[in-house]
């Protein structure tokens, strides 16, 4: 699924984001997602596709994995990539959502994102959710670190784009929605 959107960061570029399937994913693709984690801003080996391109296939727990990219279109660049799962409903997010990839071997989630457009870019990655039928409700970081600067980029965006930012209390981590849910579900 391709969804332009129009970043409110920079007026003059349009970014674009894509959930692409694991099949889908050609060496050019590669080569993209290895030139974004040599500028990303916030490493992360379990994003890389040597991990997660093996853990779909292998440790996905049954679930479909999709590879969200948001990429611009001029520069023909990557500029976040992140493995995400469907996620069903649970009593503490009440609604079904997209969670980043998660595996026994996994201690860290959050996407990986260029160093010199975080904040348009994670505008984009957030305000395309509501678009993707896996990910309208939301998206769920486990084992993303509250303190991190990624998560406090990213609760930044979700304030800029007027979206619920919940932590869990059963586990500490972040969700975003795009919609409004009711505090009584979140409480």
């Amino acid at each position: 699924i391709t969804m332009p959107f129009s970043s409110t960061a920079s007026p003059r570029s349009v970014l674009r984001t894509r959930f692409l399937a694991l099949d889908a994913i050609s060496e050019a693709d590669r080569q993209r997602w290895h030139d974004l984690a040599a500028r990303t801003c916030h490493w992360n080996p379990f994003q890389l596709p040597e991990f997660v391109l093996p853990s779909g296939r292998y440790l996905a727990d049954g679930r479909p994995l999709a590879i969200l990219v948001v990429d611009d279109p001029v520069t023909d660049q990557w500029l976040a990539v992140m493995a995400v799962q469907p996620h069903h409903c649970r009593w503490d997010l009440p609604l079904s959502h997209a969670a980043a990839l998660r595996t026994r071997h996994t201690f860290r989630t959050g996407p990986l994102v260029d160093g010199e457009r975080v904040a348009e870019t994670l505008d984009c990655l957030l305000g395309s959710l509501s678009q993707h039928p896996g990910a309208r409700h939301g998206l769920e970081l486990p084992l993303l670190r509250l303190d991190s600067i990624l998560a406090r980029e990213l609760q930044a965006a979700a304030r800029r784009g007027g979206y619920g930012w919940h932590v869990s209390d059963e586990l500490p981590c972040p969700a975003v929605f795009p919609q409004i849910v009711t505090a009584e579900y979140l409480d």
